[in-house]
């Protein structure tokens, strides 16, 4: 059985009340509820007619909401489902639209510390990697069935590994003679291929790039980020708080296109396009987390900030 894993703390909170809450009386959209950290810091901050629907496509998080959500019943509404999804969520609720956006697109400690999902190289499970078990692929699948170039192309453009190639080739070899189905198979052919120098980083790379592919990370959150404007109020906020250059760089490009969506070369001295921005940037650079806070909770090192206001 799992130990019970430490209370997951929320990056950043701070910073993210103070720039995405304007209006204590509003309705609030939490993308990824998680352990219900940014989600109970809103319904705490918000005035008692303020509201929060929470969404999250792991049905766990959604069952662990129930063991804090009594007594925020009237003003927490929680789904599941993945945020990419974010106007048939609010419309389940008879809502337009809401006075702010968050999301946290990190795991949380539970996830990471529960083997059984294998999102983790420093545990045995088996190669799920799901954050919703009704997704037909996992890892494993991946691994033992993904042609060689397809395994480089994962690890290199998911996980910016720079051994890609080799570490596909092997597990290529490997599992002609055995299926790869836990983590700890995968994790011995890398201690295998990699010295003990370079192993931590490489692993923590390729368990990402992994995870990314099998749940479609980055395609969800390109979506995500072309269509929230239509359910986000306007001169209210969308905060993202990201955790590797693949997320960071998709964020602050969507809300740099949105900001000056005009598509004319840059010769022409006016616009010809006549497209109208829909956001301005609210943090041209990424909020990054302090010394102190990184002392306090080591996870959160490697996070960024961004937020956009719709106008």
């Amino acid at each position: 059985m799992n130990a019970e894993p430490p209370e997951h703390i929320p990056v950043l909170l701070q910073e993210v009340l103070q720039l995405v809450v304007t209006n204590i009386k509003g309705t609030y959209f939490d993308g990824t509820l998680g352990d219900g950290g940014y989600t109970k810091a809103l319904l705490n901050k918000l005035d008692p007619e303020g509201r929060v629907v929470a969404s999250d496509w792991d049905s766990r998080a959604v069952a662990f909401a129930e063991q804090w959500a009594p007594g925020y019943e009237a003003r927490l509404s929680v789904n599941h489902n993945n945020f990419c999804n974010i106007g048939d969520i609010l419309s389940s609720y008879a809502i337009d639209a809401v006075d702010g956006i968050v999301l946290d697109l990190g795991l949380s400690s539970r996830q990471i510390q529960d083997a059984s999902r294998g999102f983790s190289y420093r545990a045995d499970g088996p190669l799920d990697m799901r954050m919703d078990c009704r997704l037909s692929g996992t890892a494993s699948d991946i691994l033992n069935k993904a042609a060689e170039y397809e395994l480089k192309r994962i690890f290199f453009h998911f996980g910016e590994e720079r051994r890609s190639a080799s570490l596909a080739g092997i597990i290529v070899r490997e599992r002609q003679h055995r299926p790869l189905k836990t983590t700890l198979d995968l994790v011995s052919l890398m201690k295998k291929k990699w010295r003990p120098k370079y192993y931590t980083k490489s692993a923590s790379r390729i368990f990402q790039a992994l995870r990314i592919a099998v749940n479609r990370e980055l395609n969800n959150l390109e979506r995500f980020l072309d269509i929230c404007w239509s359910s986000l109020l306007t001169s209210r906020r969308i905060a993202v708080i990201s955790y590797h250059s693949l997320e960071d760089r998709i964020v602050k490009t969507a809300f740099r296109r949105h900001e000056n969506p005009c598509i004319c070369p840059k010769d022409i001295p006016f616009c010809l396009c006549k497209r109208v921005p829909d956001a301005k940037i609210i943090t041209r650079r990424p909020i990054r987390p302090s010394g102190e806070e990184i002392a306090h909770n080591p996870r959160a090192r490697s996070a960024r900030l961004r937020v956009a206001e719709k106008i």
